[in-house]
């Protein structure tokens, strides 16, 4: 009878501690939640321009989320690109997912981005977007993963007219170059 109640005592006392370290890591995770989001909306545009070479505009609408894996999500985005010193808009974004890496959560003015996921959102490919895209692609793509879902491809002409639509369903873009750095 000793016995069982070592082995009883055992399982609670293992229960709580693995318990508690689920709590204790949900907790960490939730961190980012506490930042000021108007500080984490500044950050997030100045490193998606640094880590992806987006020059982008964020809206105040940012919510943390935890599950499946943290991440900010934002509404109404837009991307622009330069063209002699001025800003033309080539992306609205519906919903953006800014996924961010786990390790530095206590830093709130240094997020690392993991990877960014775009949702429903339109792009407008003109003439003179083109050697901005081919740049990026063949140039500035970033080492982060990002990911276009149900979104929208608006080909116009030098009038604004749309030519061709193409509808994205699901997109995946990865920089496969190795970077030993990293």
């Amino acid at each position: 009878k000793n016995v069982d109640f070592k082995l009883i005592f055992n399982k609670k006392f293992i229960t709580l501690i693995i318990s508690s370290i689920f709590f204790l890591f949900v907790l960490f995770l939730s961190i980012p939640g506490l930042y000021d989001l108007g500080r984490v909306q500044k950050v997030l545009s100045e490193d998606i321009n640094k880590e992806i070479n987006l020059n982008i505009s964020l809206s105040p609408d940012i919510e943390y989320r935890i599950f499946p894996q943290p991440y900010f999500q934002i509404k109404n985005a837009k991307i622009f690109y330069d063209q002699s010193g001025v800003n033309n808009e080539i992306a609205e974004i519906k919903n953006l997912k800014v996924f961010i890496k786990i390790s530095n959560f206590f830093n709130k003015d240094n997020i690392h981005i993991k990877k960014m996921g775009i949702y429903n959102a339109n792009f407008f490919i003109k003439n003179d977007t083109i050697k901005f895209i081919r740049l990026f692609f063949t140039e500035n793509f970033p080492k982060k993963k990002i990911f276009i879902k149900k979104s929208k491809l608006f080909f116009n002409d030098s009038s604004d007219n749309t030519i061709f639509i193409h509808t994205i369903d699901k997109s995946k873009f990865e920089n496969l170059t190795k970077n030993k750095s990293q």
